[in-house]
Formats: C-alpha cells, structure tokens, sequence
C-alpha cells in the first residue's frame, strides 16, 4: 500500500501542487497559443507535465511498505554437525532449517550459522533481520587485540581469546 509523507505539512504541500498544476494549465493555454509546430508543441506540454509529476512526488514524498513474513529460518553451512543443528533448532523454536546453497527467499528473523559464506550467498540476506551465531570450534581464536600506534621501543602487548 502506498504511503505518502510530504516533506512539509499537509495543507502547504498540497497548495503547492494546487498551484502546480495551475501554472500547468497557463503554461499549456500558453504553448497551445503558440505558432510552433504541432510536435514541438505535444513535446513541450509531455515534458512540462512529466516535471509537474515529478515535483509532485517530491513533495509527497511517496513509499510503501511491504509485509514481512512471519516464520523464522535457520541457515546453515554445510561443516555445522547434525547434532548441533537439532539442539539449535529446537532452542531457537525454528520450524525449518536450509542450507545456505538451496535458500531462495522468506523467514523473518534469519538465523545463520557457522562460518565460510561467499559474498555471493550473503548478498542473499540483503534487506532481511539476520541474527549471526557463529559456529567456533575448539581451539579457534575469537576475539584479538592490540594497540594500533606504538612509538618505537614501547612493548607491544597482543591479546585474545581462544575456544578449549
């Protein structure tokens, strides 16, 4: 469903499109009254009334919104075992879980799992609620820091966790 919201308030805005589309009026008795040929002028009125529509969308500001869908899903990596997909499943009360390679479109929110996707499969996501659980195995390093800029001769001190 389409939904507008002028970019100002509602009475001014549309006085603005009232006045719009009179001087449209006047511009078109004007051009019609002219001694130009009749394709000139069919192209003048055409493109005088396409920069009248587009102001008026300006200032309307229009949009729609689209229902999302309801029913969560979980996607996963081919490496996540099966065991620790049932236990998510059954924690994040999920009704259905999907590789990354078969997922199409749907669910809200998206939980994905694990690690290792392409740009290609991520771009899949675009625009949906995805809530990330990374798969960390043991002995697999998770979080690293350090200091960026360290003058010369001062210790350099590198920190991190690691799953055991």
């Amino acid at each position: 469903m389409i939904e507008f919201d002028p970019f100002l308030n509602w009475s001014f805005t549309l006085s603005l499109i009232g006045l719009l589309l009179s001087l449209y009026l006047y511009l078109g008795i004007v051009i019609l009254k002219s001694n130009l040929s009749k394709n000139r002028r069919i192209v003048k009125l055409l493109l005088n009334g396409w920069l009248i529509i587009l102001l008026s969308g300006f200032l309307l500001q229009p949009g729609w919104k689209t229902p999302i869908q309801s029913e969560p899903l979980l996607i996963h990596s081919e490496d996540i075992s099966t065991e620790r997909l049932s236990h998510l499943i059954d924690s994040l009360k999920v009704g259905k879980s999907v590789n990354i390679g078969e997922y199409k479109e749907g669910g809200n929110p998206l939980y994905l799992i694990g690690h290792d996707y392409s740009w290609g499969q991520l771009e899949l996501l675009e625009g949906k609620v995805v809530q990330w659980i990374p798969e960390i195995k043991d002995g697999q390093l998770t979080h690293i820091q350090w200091e960026g800029l360290r003058r010369q001769g001062d210790l350099q001190i590198v920190a991190g966790n690691m799953v055991v």
